[in-house]
């Protein structure tokens, strides 16, 4: 028996598509479902959580003075802001 190239790819093409319909019919089971219901917002804050750390990591990594991304251009970045006046703000009672 000749072994044919189009055998695999048809397995695959296969496991693919019982992949994706499981992915695309469990959401509906998942809000059909009453307690899955009720962890929606928990999942809605773990989800708000995880962007709100990835946003600061990312504002810290592009934004501070003490990050330099390039180095022949910046060898220093701790001196950029060397020379900068600050305002602050003292509270008296």
């Amino acid at each position: 028996m000749k072994y044919s190239m189009t055998k695999p790819f048809f397995i695959c093409l296969y496991y693919l598509c019982n992949t994706l319909n499981l992915l695309f019919d469990r959401p509906t089971y998942l809000i059909s479902n009453i307690p899955t219901q009720r962890l929606i917002p928990l999942f809605f804050c773990i989800a708000l959580g995880a962007a709100g750390a990835f946003g600061y990591t990312m504002r810290l990594a592009f934004k501070n003075p003490d990050v330099s991304w390039n180095k022949k251009s910046n060898p220093e970045p701790n001196e950029e802001y060397a020379n900068r006046q600050y305002k602050i703000t003292l509270m008296q009672t």
